[in-house]
């Protein structure tokens, strides 16, 4: 309603719509203002647009991609537009997901992964020359998703690059490490563990990643009552 709100029509830039080969038409860019238009009830209305034709969806979805590169959309928007464009990262990224039983939306239902950034962060990390980190990607998810049974909290950025860190770093854990790691984690809820890892950010944690701090509070997680194959702290 905030759009419908402040709706000037003078100012109504045009919408750019592409034109597919079955004769229907799609608005790709401009859905917001055309949204605003129904809300008004403007709907017997016309309006500017820009067509263009395309037979492929891909080729809609770079536009968008494109178009959109300057404004203020979600990551989570560009990501999903570049998996329908068929861009190499984002559709392999997805396919890891699919392969755990995920999806890459938002929301509050059960697999749904949305913190894209953190995705990119963990399969293609910064000053990587290319290589790409698929194995990384597939076991931190799946220690999150049976931590806590695909609950998307689970899946929140912090905790992505969190386990992601610790996994880097325990790379030649024993193959239980991974399963053990998600029980202890399933015992506490994921929000407790980030406001945990607030907290040692403001202490002992001073001056690390705020990422690296949850990484900590999971590190005293899973060592709680062992006496042998602890972790190493974080805080060092």
């Amino acid at each position: 309603m905030h759009i419908a709100d402040n709706f000037d029509p003078e100012q109504f830039h045009p919408l750019v719509v592409a034109e597919r080969t079955d004769g229907t038409m799609w608005v790709i860019d401009g859905g917001n203002r055309l949204q605003a238009l129904l809300l008004l009830k403007w709907e017997d209305q016309q309006v500017p647009c820009l067509v263009r034709s395309t037979d492929a969806l891909q080729a809609e979805a770079h536009g968008f991609i494109v178009k959109n590169e300057v404004k203020r959309l979600t990551a989570l928007h560009m990501f999903t537009a570049g998996i329908t464009a068929a861009y190499k990262d984002e559709c392999e990224i997805a396919q890891v997901c699919h392969e755990l039983g995920l999806e890459i939306k938002s929301g509050r239902t059960t697999g749904a992964v949305g913190a894209v950034m953190a995705l990119r962060k963990v399969y293609a990390p910064q000053g990587s020359k290319g290589v790409k980190n698929r194995t990384l990607l597939r076991d931190v998810l799946r220690v999150l998703r049976d931590a806590w049974e695909g609950a998307p909290d689970g899946f929140d950025a912090l905790l992505i690059k969190a386990v992601a860190t610790l996994l880097q770093r325990e790379s030649d854990a024993p193959v239980k490490f991974q399963s053990e790691l998600a029980a202890r984690l399933g015992g506490k809820n994921p929000r407790d563990i980030l406001a945990l890892g607030r907290a040692a950010r403001d202490s002992v944690m001073m001056g690390k990643p705020l990422h690296v701090a949850v990484a900590e509070v999971i590190v005293n997680l899973y060592n709680a009552g062992r006496r042998t194959q602890v972790l190493r702290s974080l805080a060092a």
